[in-house]
């Protein structure tokens, strides 16, 4: 898989990426941005063509990778027609760039924890240490719902700039 993640990193390829044991339906689509030994970072677009976020995940949540589908052909023309460019701005893959990132960004994300195949928590990073982060954790109808310190060993996929996520961030302005 490692071979695969980092020939279609460097090739620029649109992918998708098969992660969720539980409903192998499921699968994301993106470019793989970065990637090394460990993880990789995801430039994901929807069904529709249009960005949809960034996400890290270990490489060993990843059991299946696809290229070159129909269903890719199709979501490269949807991607064209909405103007929108990759924006290959990730030199590194780790999960603590991505976390400095979201955190100075003061943006929302989402926790896949202990390769649960379910969005666990969203919410604003506060604070960040070697071994855990903390977050005010944000409900899905944008309202605060408490704080969380989590154990960054048990993260296994990282999501902001998100459908999702960018809607908690509306929610959450009032």
């Amino acid at each position: 898989m490692l071979k695969k993640l980092k020939k279609i990193c460097a090739n620029k390829k649109l992918c998708e990426i098969y992660h969720n044991v539980d409903d192998t339906s499921k699968f994301m689509v993106g470019y793989v941005l970065a990637c090394n030994d460990n993880d990789a970072v995801l430039w994901l677009i929807d069904r529709y063509g249009h960005f949809d976020g960034i996400s890290w995940i270990l490489n060993g949540e990843i059991y299946r990778i696809n290229t070159n589908t129909e269903y890719l052909k199709a979501c490269h023309r949807l991607l064209e027609y909405n103007g929108l460019e990759v924006m290959y701005t990730f030199s590194e893959s780790s999960l603590e760039d991505i976390i400095n990132r979201v955190h100075s960004g003061g943006r929302i994300c989402e926790l896949e924890l202990c390769a649960s195949d379910n969005t666990d928590v969203s919410g604003y990073i506060t604070a960040v240490s070697k071994t855990s982060i903390s977050l005010k954790v944000v409900n899905e109808y944008g309202e605060y719902d408490g704080d969380t310190v989590i154990d960054k060993s048990r993260i296994s996929i990282l999501t902001f700039d998100s459908t999702d996520t960018c809607k908690l961030e509306i929610l959450n302005k009032k």
